[in-house]
């Protein structure tokens, strides 16, 4: 982590240039860590591993059943998500506890004051941060990396966007060559490549 810490900040800027922050892996575990409770823990894990907008966050606590173990993905009225290795496990920690849902400005807040008690920089961090790193961390892999053909639709597609929309918002972020590696084992079998 010494290593990773001394790394500057990955923001992006999105819409209406609002700064945007995508986590490092290392800055991802130390905020988890640095969260109250096993609840926040619980949903940052959801939010992350699922790459769900706040608002299917919220829908998705009230309509558990939408999650197809058998597939590794959830239907939410709008889209089919996708889900990795650790996904389905976030999926089913979640379901198996409280379903405890903050508001969007509550886990923002909470998001920040965790990043402040890991002496992480909060710069652009807020309850979008777990989506957009989510995806960043899936088309860095997949697409950019691997460079398997088919991964930008795909990834497109769970998270909702265009394939040029899911592009070009993680071109050229700096993961170093560990982050990469830590980057690949959270992702593992999102493109069903267990």
């Amino acid at each position: 982590m010494a290593e990773e810490s001394k790394m500057k900040p990955i923001i992006i800027t999105i819409g209406d240039k609002t700064p945007l922050r995508v986590l490092r892996p290392s800055e991802f575990e130390a905020i988890r860590n640095a969260l109250p409770t096993d609840s926040h823990r619980i949903f940052l894990d959801l939010a992350l591993y699922s790459g769900m907008k706040y608002e299917e966050l919220v829908w998705f606590a009230k309509h558990p059943t939408s999650f197809e173990e058998s597939t590794s993905k959830i239907k939410t009225p709008n889209r089919t998500i996708r889900l990795s290795v650790k996904g389905l496990e976030a999926v089913k920690g979640f379901i198996a506890g409280p379903k405890k849902v903050r508001t969007r400005q509550g886990w923002s807040k909470s998001l920040k004051v965790a990043a402040r008690a890991a002496k992480i920089d909060d710069t652009g961090l807020s309850a979008k941060t777990l989506r957009k790193t989510m995806e960043s961390w899936l088309v860095g892999v997949h697409v950019l990396i691997e460079k398997k053909p088919t991964a930008l639709q795909m990834i497109a597609e769970s998270f909702g966007h265009t394939p040029k929309t899911a592009l070009e918002h993680c071109i050229n972020l700096d993961f170093t060559d560990v982050e990469v590696r830590k980057i690949k084992s959270i992702v593992k079998g999102w493109l069903n490549d267990n």
